[in-house]
């Protein structure tokens, strides 16, 4: 059953890859939105080493193809094509940390080597096609609008609809008919929360005025019953994003702002005793292990700078640490993972890669902003470190967010042209 369904997802994604790049990638975000891992292990029953995903093999295999067949179009565009190069490189150390540390390589391969692969995808994708990117967030976006549907319709019946079994086996946490937090098909609340934060500034890619109007409230609403505190901050920045490039006065778009900054800090700092803002009480459980487990790495984080023992060690640390929780924010966890000194050398890898160029490069509106608050909602819980959508998604909006050079039938082309309408 397990390799059935990888082979698959192999011959797709190469029919896909030749046919319509930007349509693998919309189908590798979709898999993980709409079918977690938690489904996997359930409805495929998954057992080491198959939990590389088959959604993984659909941007790995099209990657494997081009390496060992296509070695010419590895550098399509010259000019981002050594900065990736760059980003590869520290994946490459990071694996080989996991490897010699015989660590969770199949989380390895979900959370980062994929999702690296997918970058490298989506950048293809745009130097084929000016507009790629934009196709690829019309569909984030219409993903990340049924999974707020779903997440009111479960708020709203006061349920869990989806995958109560596969949740069940699969999270200690999880108890089908106690129903706590929304989350649709997601498999956490958290990753909820970040995605519909996360899409909002992707709402800046449309055309239409209407559809940034309805679309936008539909999202916020979602984040605030999945009840993630950093994602509703991160969202109402979002809002603020879409209202300052608005064609609107520069007064108008201020008080605006002011005004939903001024909400969102009431309803978090006086509703706390309504049950559906309990969690936004800035004392609570969870923020108390928060706490627990900074002091512990701030105490002891000169012990970790060197390399670490790969992908998933900093579960092993908080277990014999006694801690009641994990390592609750991604840049701890990598730390812990693979020391200080890789991680930093990560996030300049993608700070190179996502720095523009020049006047006839350019990015998707929206897409670095996406980038940038779904970096932020990980900060606050065990993200990239499980399996879930997480590193995907952050992946895939690096890769829209990276100012592509335009070609010689497209040198006119600046980043307002690029908002749009595509077709799908």
């Amino acid at each position: 059953m397990v390799w059935s369904v990888n082979l698959a997802a192999i011959f797709i994604s190469l029919l896909l890859y030749r046919r319509s790049a930007h349509s693998l990638i919309v189908l590798y975000i979709g898999t993980w939105i709409f079918f977690p891992f938690s489904a996997y292990s359930y409805y495929v029953s998954l057992t080491p080493p198959f939990h590389v995903l088959p959604q993984t093999w659909l941007v790995l295999a099209p990657l494997l193809f081009i390496i060992f067949f296509e070695k010419k179009r590895l550098d399509d565009n010259k000019k981002t094509s050594p900065r990736v190069a760059q980003l590869v490189c520290v994946v490459l150390i990071m694996m080989i940390i996991t490897l010699a540390g015989n660590s969770r390589i199949d989380l390895f391969f979900n959370q980062i080597l994929g999702p690296t692969a997918a970058l490298f995808l989506t950048l293809r994708a745009r130097c084929k096609d000016v507009t790629a990117a934009l196709k690829i967030q019309i569909w984030i976006i219409l993903f990340s609008s049924l999974q707020a549907i779903a997440i009111i319709a479960e708020s709203t019946l006061s349920r869990f609809l989806f995958y109560r079994s596969a949740n069940e086996q699969q999270f200690e946490w999880y108890v089908s008919n106690i129903f706590d937090r929304p989350f649709g098909t997601t498999a956490h609340p958290l990753v909820a929360g970040l995605l519909l934060a996360a899409t909002i500034p992707l709402l800046g890619s449309l055309s239409s005025t209407l559809a940034r109007i309805l679309t936008a409230p539909l999202l916020l609403y979602g984040v605030l019953l999945t009840e993630t505190r950093v994602s509703l901050l991160i969202a109402a920045a979002g809002i603020v994003y879409l209202v300052a490039i608005a064609k609107a006065s520069f007064t108008s778009r201020l008080f605006f702002s002011i005004g939903i900054f001024a909400v969102l800090f009431w309803i978090i700092t006086n509703i706390s005793q309504f049950s559906v803002f309990s969690r936004y009480g800035l004392s609570d459980r969870s923020s108390q292990l928060r706490d627990q487990a900074y002091d512990w790495y701030f105490s002891h984080w000169a012990e970790h700078i060197s390399i670490g023992k790969g992908m998933g060690y900093s579960y092993e640390i908080a277990k014999q640490e006694s801690l009641r929780s994990s390592f609750e924010s991604s840049l701890i966890q990598l730390s812990l993972d693979f020391g200080l000194i890789v991680t930093l050398m990560l996030i300049f890898g993608f700070v190179l890669l996502l720095l523009r160029r020049g006047r006839d490069y350019v990015r998707s509106r929206g897409a670095l902003p996406a980038f940038l608050a779904a970096v932020a909602c990980t900060v606050t819980f065990s993200s990239i470190n499980v399996q879930s959508l997480v590193g995907p998604i952050i992946f895939v909006l690096a890769g829209l967010a990276v100012a592509v050079k335009t070609t010689s039938k497209t040198s006119s082309i600046t980043e307002d042209d690029l908002v749009l309408s595509p077709k799908l």
